[in-house]
């Protein structure tokens, strides 16, 4: 999996060789599957790992993935059973965010 500094390196690379457009898209892309992939990094929601793992992960972020809410941030809401134990504070805090921007849309 890369890491940020691997992307970091990869793109002054490119723009070092001065590639067309269509390798950066390329690259782009593969971004966005390994940031898909983060979803599988909380395979069971329902048991009390799940959560944890999700709450170490949100540690640093507000979102699973990029600045905003995306399309994993649903797909993890929806997988919960029921809201994170208020014990998970990271999890527990993107739960309730999450709720929020439902509210106002």
């Amino acid at each position: 999996m890369c890491t940020i500094v691997d992307d970091l390196v990869s793109v002054d690379t490119m723009i070092e060789e001065q590639l067309t457009v269509e390798p950066i898209n390329e690259f782009v892309q593969s971004c966005d599957i390994v940031a898909f992939n983060k979803i599988s990094a909380f395979p069971n929601l329902s048991s009390d790992c799940g959560p944890k793992k999700l709450d170490e992960h949100l540690l640093t972020r507000s979102y699973l993935t990029g600045c905003q809410a995306s399309k994993d941030d649903l797909t993890i809401f929806v997988a919960l059973a029921k809201p994170p134990s208020s014990q998970y504070l990271n999890a527990s805090r993107w739960y309730n965010h999450i709720v929020a921007l439902m509210r106002t849309s």
